[in-house]
């Protein structure tokens, strides 16, 4: 069984140690997802047209009125009558319209509109997770090692809430809640990989992937808050409860869990196989 190691890193001994400004403001992840809208539209409308003839036709009729006079004198009297009538067709035209329809469509679109085309994202997804964007070897952080990180919060508040006596450093009262801080957290997650990778066991790396001390390593994250505090662990333990009880049992640790101007926290978990603690913790402090 491998004994555990912890170191402590406080802001007390923060001018032992130079500190690195600015960076390079850090990796970003990029996707790009195609989008593309079809409509065809399906437009029915309903047109009545209606044709009203009026016909009126006009008659010259000459009536010859041939009369026979039966006169005192006995000659025959001819009359000559000529009437004019006029008569009105009112029948129903049923002729065919041949005509132009000039006319302006007043119907009502009674048609159904049909989408037939398919979606297709053209845009770009530019978004970011901070807790993965600091180094490429934060891409893609195994969600497993991520729930294990998460667990360490949960304990870490619960320490803080009950207030502890962390002996050389004095009894801290109760203290508020600390929350996942998505920058911190990929320091310290890319500290954790480095020091499994590279087999070492320490506050500082010197040439490092982010920065050679904590400070660095939070600015070139990205952190733009005030760190106060580094807490590392390697073992061959693999519980968030062990590990937080190893701290609390150190003074130092303890104290940096206490911290009562501490608001946010980062947490780093890496797992490397034949490195020589296997398992390597940070966790980072800040305000």
């Amino acid at each position: 069984m491998k004994c555990l190691i912890i170191l402590v890193l406080t802001a007390v001994i923060a001018g032992l140690i130079p500190a690195c400004g600015g960076g390079d403001g850090g990796y970003g992840v990029t996707d790009t997802d195609t989008d593309t809208d079809t409509d065809s539209d399906t437009d029915t409308d309903a047109d009545t047209d209606t044709d009203t003839d009026t016909d009126t036709d006009t008659d010259a009729d000459t009536d010859t009125d041939t009369d026979a006079d039966a006169g005192m004198d006995g000659s025959t009297d001819t009359d000559t009558d000529t009437d004019t009538d006029t008569d009105t067709d009112t029948g129903t035209d049923t002729g065919t319209d041949t005509g132009t329809d000039t006319g302006t469509d007043t119907g009502t679109d009674t048609g159904t509109d049909t989408d037939t085309g398919s979606d297709t994202d053209t845009g770009s997804d530019t978004g970011t997770d901070p807790s993965e964007a600091c180094h490429p070897s934060a891409y893609g952080w195994d969600p497993a090692w991520a729930a294990l990180e998460d667990q360490v919060l949960v304990l870490t508040n619960i320490e803080r809430a009950a207030g502890a006596d962390c002996g050389t450093e004095g009894v801290f009262p109760a203290a508020g809640p600390v929350t996942m801080e998505p920058y911190l957290r990929c320091a310290a997650r890319v500290h954790s990989l480095d020091m499994g990778t590279t087999d070492y066991f320490s506050h500082l790396s010197p040439g490092g992937p982010i920065g050679d001390d904590p400070w660095a390593r939070g600015a070139n994250a990205g952190y733009t808050g005030t760190m106060v505090g580094e807490n590392i662990y390697a073992g061959s333990s693999t519980t968030p409860a062990s590990v937080v009880a190893g701290w609390m049992a150190s003074d130092g640790h303890c104290a940096n869990i206490m911290n009562g101007t501490a608001t946010e926290m980062g947490v780093g978990y890496a797992y490397v196989a034949g490195s020589t603690w296997g398992r390597y913790w940070t966790q980072n402090f800040g305000y």
